[in-house]
This record gives structure tokens, sequence and C-alpha cells, in this order.
């Protein structure tokens, strides 16, 4: 029988898991790696899991790390479980994916978490962004990914569902648009009072998403810093006058991320695209491209 996590334990790294970050000698896996990193001797394995509630395969590496001598219990151990029904759930949709692309005759390679891919991207283009605690927002077509960095580690991760779809349907519902002209505003440059109402409404349920993981990160870390600035990438991140509501609801620095500032790209592969238009569409993308299968 492998190792059983209970809620309430406390993870610590022992030296040998000090010593695998430090020298990457034994080259464990990128998930098992990216385990490693979370444990911090604070949190306990419930608010692990919550912290990282998309990454389906979190209970089964922190199993495997202790089992192998990287970390091991630093506190309570009560009420051993084998994993929650929502993991199961979300091991569940992983699985059903990979069978989908088997289906079609393809051969997945990696599977990765958002996050993670999304911190690949950032922390090769923004350097500047590794110390102190920041946040990576992420606003896509359906969801909003809220990614918390603590000098350079991702620490925290949260999804909302709101996306620049839910801008678009508010536009067409409540303003009267079509849904080409309200396509139009979300992907200009101008601003318009029917596009500020809206963002009013949708930008505020972003801004309180960040202050939730915020408060979060602040009662499971007695150490915590308070966030120092913004990052913004995903299709939503163009919307006009939206990183700039965000900067004021939140009196913090707001900064559009761009995943091509330190990345090498082929002469002629932009050609026919802006890149300041396309630049946030691309921090996903990028991330994942520049992950190796282990």
């Amino acid at each position: 029988m492998g190792f059983q996590l209970a809620p309430d334990m406390v993870l610590a790294k022992t030296d040998k898991g000090h010593a695998e970050i430090a020298h990457r000698s034994a080259a464990l896996s990128h998930e098992l790696r990216s385990a490693l990193i979370q444990v911090d001797g604070r949190r306990t394995v419930a608010k692990l899991l919550a912290a990282w509630s998309q990454w389906p395969g979190l209970a089964g590496a922190l199993a495997t790390l202790a089992e192998q001598g990287f970390i091991a219990p630093a506190g309570p151990a009560t009420l051993a479980v084998a994993a929650s029904a929502p993991v199961s759930a979300k091991r569940e949709l992983v699985d059903a994916k990979i069978r989908l692309l088997a289906d079609a005759g393809l051969k997945p390679s990696i599977v990765d978490v958002d996050a993670f891919a999304l911190h690949n991207a950032f922390e090769i283009n923004h350097p500047d962004a590794m110390h102190g605690v920041v946040a990576l927002i992420n606003i896509g077509h359906e969801v909003t990914n809220i990614n918390i960095v603590d000098n350079g580690v991702p620490i925290l991760t949260r999804d909302i569902a709101v996306g620049t779809r839910r801008f678009r349907e508010d536009l067409q519902r409540e303003r009267g648009l079509g849904a080409e002209e309200a396509e139009s505003l979300l992907r200009g440059h101008d601003r318009s009072p029917h596009l500020e109402a809206v963002i009013g409404s949708r930008g505020e349920e972003i801004a309180v998403g960040v202050e939730r993981a915020a408060a979060f990160l602040a009662s499971s870390s007695r150490g915590a810093e308070p966030l120092r600035a913004i990052y913004l990438s995903g299709g939503g991140a163009r919307v006009p006058g939206l990183a700039e509501l965000l900067g004021r609801r939140l009196r913090l620095a707001v900064e559009l991320a761009n995943p091509l500032g330190n990345v090498r790209v082929r002469d002629g592969a932009l050609q026919q695209l802006v890149t300041d238009e396309v630049a946030p569409l691309l921090m996903l993308p990028v991330g994942l491209a520049l992950r190796q299968a282990a």
C-alpha cells in the first residue's frame, strides 16, 4: 500500500528534496518537480489541493514524492484519504480528452496544466516579475485564469467563469448591439459608453476573483507578501479600458504581458499580423511550445 495523504497533514521537503530543487540530480518529471516546488512546510494537503484544484494529478504526485523520500509529513496526519471526488472528476476529463486524441490517430506526449504553461512563457519573457508576489491573469474566451506567483514560483491558481464571450453577450443583451458590432468593440482600440458599462460589471468579477485568491493566500501562509503588480494576457487583455479599470479597482500596476519579449521568432512568421495585437493571445501557446516531454 502506497503513501496515504491526510487533509490536515503538513508536508515539508526533506534534505533529499532540497538537494533536488538545487541540483536536479534525480531528473524528476515535470509534474513531480512542480509538485515538489509547491511543498513549503506550511500548507496542509487540503490547502495545497484547494490551491491547485485544476491539477488532477497533484495528490498522486505528492504521494509519489513522499514514497521516494523527497518530502515527509511535518504535522498531524489523521483520517487518511485516497483522492477527492473533484480530483477524480478532473482526471476523468483529462482521460476522456486523451482517448479522443487516440481515436483521431494522435498520441499526446505532454499533458500540461494551464497555469504551468502560462508560467513557462511568463518566466522567460518577464524575468523582472520573478521577485515579490505578482498575479498573471489570462482572460480567455470562456474562463479567466488567475495565477499567483511568489518570487518566480507559481503558488496558487484560480479559474473564474468570466471570459470575452460574457463581454460580448452583455453587449448584445444589455446594450442592444449585433454580434459583429459587439465583437468589433471588444477587438478595437477605442472606448465607448456601451463598452464602459459592460467592463464595469465583468471587470468587477475579475477583480473580486483576484482579491479572493490573495485572501486565500494570506490565510494559508502567515508570511505571505501582498500583491505588487498584475500582468494581463489572453484575448480579453486587449479589451479597451479593462486594464485601466483593474488597475484603479485593485490599486495596483497593471501591465500587458508579452510572450514574445525574449523569444526568437522566425523571420516572416508574423509578417501578416500586427504583433502588438496578437501577442496577448500567444501566452498559453508559447508556454506549451516551450515544454518538453519528460
